[in-house]
């Protein structure tokens, strides 16, 4: 019969697994979008036809893609890591048994209990030399994907500056000037201030949620002295999903456009609704209301007669 310990390696080896074949996946996504770029730069610069807001596009989807390679390396790398504290508790497991049987005949020895404790430290270190290999390679991952990053706002400089910039060949011992970058401009901000009894929680789930994505890191919550939260989102999809989630967890909250004060919707019961109190439905979109703050009201719910009517 498996002991607790193999039963609890078989389980992480499968999650293990499972995490190999999802950064398999993510991988090739990855070098598909990154040939993708290096095909539509290189265009760009022969043709001499640059086209940023074509370059952007195809920037954000292959940085996003590089974004979740890194990560699904990262979780792989950390199920590696469980597999190897399982193997590290089973080798203990059989040292704890020898040690057990010997104590109960007498025969543990000190020298016994001194070659015990010994084993039982190079175990754990052979588990911790593990974990952090395992995190060296996580780190040159998110390196990796940073210096893509870099790299493709080089490109982007190169477009909007050719004459400022080198030819795809090898650079030349003699230049030596250095290059100016001019910052990318990114995708406008989604800034959005939320309304709620819970901010401090929900600026932790904010957090939480968005902690491993660099951009978010550059751009993070503020709480301000009226007590508003005050978020900033890279995309409308990860604002939807973001409040969506929130709802589902009967967090109430009011979200606020950041430009006009408006009321662009609202959470209440487990659900989240637009500002006019119409629910939330895959493919919308959350948009200013026309209604400011001070003046809003969340709309009264549907009775539940309604809803029975119509089933």
């Amino acid at each position: 019969m498996p002991s607790v310990a193999e039963e609890l390696i078989k389980e992480r080896k499968i999650k293990q697994q499972i995490a190999q074949e999802a950064y398999d996946a993510e991988v090739l996504k990855s070098i598909l979008g990154q040939k993708k770029i290096q095909t539509v730069y290189e265009t760009m610069l022969k043709d001499g036809s640059a086209d940023p807001s074509k370059f952007l596009s195809t920037m954000e989807s292959s940085e996003k893609a590089a974004h979740a390679a890194a990560q699904a390396k990262h979780e792989l790398n950390n199920a590696k890591a469980e597999v190897a504290h399982g193997e590290y508790l089973k080798e203990r497991e059989g040292l704890d048994a020898q040690k057990n049987t010997l104590e109960q005949q007498g025969k543990f020895t000190a020298e016994m209990r001194k070659e015990y404790e010994q084993k039982c430290e190079a175990a754990y270190q052979k588990y911790v030399d593990t974990k952090k290999q395992l995190d060296k390679d996580s780190e040159a991952g998110w390196n990796a994907y940073k210096e893509f990053c870099q790299d493709n706002r080089k490109k982007y400089d190169a477009l909007i500056n050719p004459d400022d910039t080198m030819s795809l060949s090898a650079p030349s011992e003699t230049q030596t000037s250095p290059t100016v970058v001019t910052p990318l401009p990114s995708a406008p901000k989604k800034d959005v201030s939320v309304v709620s009894a819970l901010n401090d929680e929900i600026m932790k789930k904010f957090q939480e949620t968005f902690k491993d994505n660099q951009w978010y890191k550059d751009n993070p919550p503020k709480k301000g002295d009226d007590g508003k939260l005050s978020l900033a989102f890279k995309s409308d999809e990860d604002m939807h999903t973001f409040f969506e989630k929130l709802a589902k967890e009967n967090k109430n909250f009011i979200i606020v456009d950041g430009k006009t004060n408006e009321v662009m919707g609202y959470a209440k019961d487990g659900k989240l609704c637009h500002a006019n109190g119409d629910e939330f439905k895959k493919g919308d979109a959350l948009k200013p209301g026309g209604t400011k703050l001070d003046s809003f009201k969340m709309p009264e719910p549907q009775p539940e007669t309604t809803q029975s009517n119509t089933l």
